[in-house]
């Protein structure tokens, strides 16, 4: 999760010098290698990193100097200026710029930073960049963020997000897109009751982190409702619990609509454990999308797993379409497995 924390807990290597060059001139300057942390996590491994990179070889023996691992506490308010003064390549080809604050620390500037700021805010003479500056947690990682860039966004959404308690089971609605503190998205299938159980469930289609940008881009935009036309939901999860912090809104769409992969839905609903905890509207609303993609399998499927007994209303509608639900059960427990 990206978030820009209010406290920063800096701990510091031993002082140090390092070279750089600037027009063909090579310049030597002090500085305190630094590692910035949220300061209501642990600094536990940060102390170690200092300790561990402050040491000396000393007379045959390692000799920590003065000052490695002292902790500065400052709020996480905006700073200007940069000094770029060296790139550090790493394993597996990555590599981190070095960058010196006006304070004399020695910190790591990622290179999509470093091109924001070349693009908006720019470079002057002795490698020194320009702009106001942030530091933001970014999973596990602090890293030096540019106000105001699209990345300064996302982290002021996170931010916004990580202050937001968990939705209450009750309150979670059908066909509801759904946002977790992790960055994960989930919209919600609908509630779950394995028979001879009191205990409900919750099911889910969930996308990654990785794909929930993506996702809520287009549900912004509207075009998520056309990719839904057509293409799977993906697996479906069932949990007893959740992690969902924020709605997003709804699905209009083919609400709640009951179809999947092999790992997904036809697991749910080709084991006879399963009830689904409905209301008769969505039930409804479920039946007539299926009528209309054609899909008698996964109609037949579904209605064998509608909560006994069913509803007049949705009788009638049985009735009216020449559903027999006795043929559905008969089916769906003979070959559930030609069903997907």
């Amino acid at each position: 999760m990206k978030y820009i924390p209010e406290q920063l807990k800096i701990v510091l290597q031993a002082p140090k010098d390092i070279s750089y060059t600037v027009l063909g001139k090579t310049l030597t300057k002090e500085v305190r290698p630094a590692f910035v942390t949220d300061a209501a996590k642990s600094q536990d491994t940060a102390l170690s990193w200092a300790q561990r990179g402050s040491q000396r070889w000393v007379v045959g023996k390692r000799v920590t100097p003065k000052g490695a691992g002292e902790i500065v506490s400052v709020p996480n308010k905006p700073f200007q200026q940069l000094q770029l003064v060296n790139l550090e390549r790493r394993e597996e080809g990555g590599r981190a710029y070095k960058v010196v604050t006006e304070e004399g620390y020695l910190v790591d500037l990622r290179e999509d930073v470093l091109f924001d700021i070349l693009m908006t805010s720019g470079a002057g003479e002795g490698g020194i960049l320009r702009g106001s500056f942030v530091w933001g947690m970014n999973g596990t990682q602090m890293r030096i963020v540019l106000v105001d860039s699209p990345l300064h966004k996302e982290f002021l959404d996170g931010t916004l997000l990580k202050g937001l308690k968990k939705i209450s089971n009750k309150d979670l609605k059908v066909g509801h897109i759904y946002v977790a503190k992790s960055g994960k998205v989930g919209i919600f299938r609908g509630r779950m009751r394995q028979k001879d159980s009191r205990k409900n469930f919750l099911a889910w289609t969930e996308y990654t982190p990785y794909l929930a940008s993506r996702v809520i881009s287009e549900f912004d935009s509207g075009e998520y409702e056309e990719r839904y036309k057509k293409d799977r939901l993906g697996n479906v999860t069932i949990t007893k619990a959740h992690s969902y912090i924020k709605e997003l809104g709804k699905v209009e769409v083919f609400p709640n609509v009951v179809h999947g992969t092999v790992d997904g839905w036809c697991q749910v609903l080709e084991s006879s454990e399963w009830v689904l905890l409905e209301d008769e509207e969505t039930i409804l609303k479920t039946l007539e999308c299926l009528q209309d993609r054609l899909r008698k399998h996964e109609l037949d499927t579904y209605v064998s797993h509608i909560p006994r007994p069913v509803s007049p209303k949705i009788l009638a509608y049985f009735e009216e379409h020449g559903i027999s639900l006795e043929a559905c059960d008969e089916k769906v427990r003979r070959s559930p497995n030609l069903l997907w």
